[in-house]
């Protein structure tokens, strides 16, 4: 799910270098942030430091539920431009 996750963000990331969108800055530190959780938590799971639990999930829907509207929408129509 992670190496989705990378690969979405890529493109995305691409799409908007490629009509020089102005946020494009404030939204990859976003992805960045977000895959470095990931990250980290993979890291210690395979380590049996950390449990995907509820709480992990609840994390990724809040940060979802925040990204979309604040981050992907205003870029939407740049994207189409």
């Amino acid at each position: 799910m992670i190496a989705y996750v990378v690969d979405h963000f890529a493109h995305e990331e691409k799409e908007m270098q490629a009509k020089s969108y102005g946020g494009y800055a404030r939204h990859k530190d976003e992805h960045d942030k977000l895959v470095a959780i990931c990250a980290d938590l993979q890291t210690k799971f395979h380590a049996g430091e950390a449990d995907v639990t509820d709480a992990v999930g609840q994390m990724v829907k809040g940060w979802l539920d925040s990204h979309i509207p604040q981050f992907d929408m205003p870029y939407a129509d740049a994207l189409n431009s």
